[in-house]
């Protein structure tokens, strides 16, 4: 499976029409699963789990990822998780993956002179001083005053932008006060303890997310992965598998050696590094960071990893989960573990990636032009005597015509192949420069044009005209 390549369109495996029953066989599989998980059936486990959130009993579709500045086609996520929430009469849930490190503080952007859009480059623009990789739900903001500046840089880099980025309007109304001083509510659950001005980076992405989803009609509810830690369900999924720990290891081991095998993977930390002898598949949370566990001692402490997640995300909290591409093929990996440790068929899941580029102008570029030239730069320097007179086409076929039986015979005709090449240069020398600027010309428009079609530009530099209706489609499934 590969990500789609063409303005606008989407990859859903299996497609969406296939959903509701999916979501039905998942229900039933696992609550009519005999599995016990610390001592409870899985049915009982899972009831508890809603009941902490408060969350109805419906169909549950769950989806997630980091609390970044993400491309529109992972975006889609959470509405397709909306729209196949209303489709099958239950709801959707985000899960704010906030135990995961802060990767970068930056937005790259194509930017070019206001007098010549052919000059495309990809530059950067910071919210945010970089301190180093801090889990999110640890990451203070450490620069307010860039935070607060953000929206009108951004307006001022994509001033000659034929069209306003969502973001800068968005920031040009949150911003008349500092991000800092925002009140934001990322999880349905309460917590009088949690502050009421936005501190961290996360929060501020969220708020901004928030924000756009409200109003675009995607009815989704957001849970961070460092509040889904807290819930008893989850410290007992923890204590079963710590319980078990080396039977899950070898199970866990199994499957990612199984999948680099299959997938000729020859990095050992893909998709996710081996448990080593007593790890655990957790992280614990420290002040200063995240660290591996090797025992559950402060069960407050305790969070999962990615693979971790997705099992407990599919098989307690939710009954269909939307994967983007990377995670999805990962997740196979997670499927083979719980056959292996759970004993049970794993429930269907869904693979959701989409493009969708920067509505901006692209200069005109010809592939077969451009090919042309590096063949004429080519024969310019080795077989000049295609572009000159009669008299430079005798003297070529008299070398072809020489012998060439032994390595002594090959090697004088090669040399004179060379001395002809070398000798006709200045001749061709006003070809060569023309040739030389018209594929400068030619490759300028291939390197704009590969900037401004890149699919991992972030949400907040595409105009509401464009990304809105893009979103919204995946309401109506």
């Amino acid at each position: 499976m590969k990500a789609p390549t063409v303005n606008g369109e989407h990859l859903a495996v299996p497609d969406f029409a296939a959903v509701p029953n999916l979501v039905d066989a998942n229900r039933h599989r696992l609550d009519s699963s005999p599995v016990l998980i610390h001592g409870i059936p899985l049915q009982e486990l899972r009831r508890r789990a809603r009941s902490e959130l408060g969350l109805p009993d419906g169909p549950i579709i769950a989806t997630g990822h980091q609390p970044e500045f993400f491309h529109p086609g992972v975006w889609v996520k959470n509405f397709a998780a909306c729209g196949l929430a209303r489709k099958t009469g239950g709801m959707a849930l985000n899960l704010i993956v906030d135990t995961d490190t802060v990767k970068s503080t930056v937005t790259r952007l194509p930017t070019w002179p206001m007098d010549d859009p052919t000059e495309v480059t990809l530059s950067t623009l910071a919210y945010d001083d970089s301190t180093g990789e801090m889990p999110h739900e640890l990451r203070d903001v450490a620069n307010h005053e860039r935070l607060a500046s953000f929206g009108s840089r951004l307006a001022t880099a994509t001033a000659s932008w034929p069209c306003d980025p969502v973001g800068v309007t968005l920031l040009g109304r949150s911003c008349r006060e500092a991000p800092h001083d925002a009140v934001v509510k990322v999880s349905c659950l309460e917590d009088s303890a949690r502050p009421a001005r936005i501190t961290r980076i996360a929060e501020w992405i969220t708020c901004l997310r928030r924000t756009l989803e409200r109003a675009w009609g995607c009815d989704i509810v957001d849970l961070p992965v460092s509040r889904l830690a807290g819930l008893e369900s989850f410290q007992r999924f923890a204590r079963h598998i710590a319980d078990n720990g080396e039977q899950f290891r070898d199970c866990y081991n199994t499957a990612l050696a199984e999948y680099r095998a299959a997938h000729r993977v020859r990095s050992r930390n893909h998709p996710a590094p081996d448990l080593t002898a007593g790890e655990l598949p957790f992280w614990t949370m420290t002040a200063v960071g995240r660290a591996r566990t090797f025992e559950i001692t402060h069960p407050e402490q305790t969070r999962p990893r990615a693979l971790t997640l997705t099992l407990f995300a599919r098989l307690v909290l939710g009954d269909y989960f939307i994967h983007g591409l990377g995670g999805g093929i990962y997740d196979r990996v997670t499927d083979d573990i719980i056959r292996g440790f759970f004993d049970i068929e794993p429930p269907a899941y869904q693979i959701l990636t989409a493009t969708l580029h920067l509505p901006l102008e692209q200069p005109h570029y010809d592939p077969d032009a451009l090919h042309q030239a590096q063949r004429v730069t080519r024969d310019l320097r080795w077989n000049p005597y295609k572009y000159l007179e009669r008299a430079e086409h005798a003297e070529h076929r008299e070398i072809i015509a020489m012998p060439q039986t032994t390595r002594r015979e090959r090697r004088a005709r090669y040399r004179a192949f060379r001395d002809l090449s070398t000798r006709l240069q200045p001749q061709i020398e006003h070809l060569r420069e023309s040739n030389c600027d018209r594929r400068a010309v030619l490759e300028q428009r291939l390197a704009a044009n590969s900037v401004l079609t890149r699919r991992d530009y972030a949400w907040i530099l595409y105009p509401e005209s464009v990304l809105k209706p893009f979103l919204q489609r995946f309401l109506e499934l």
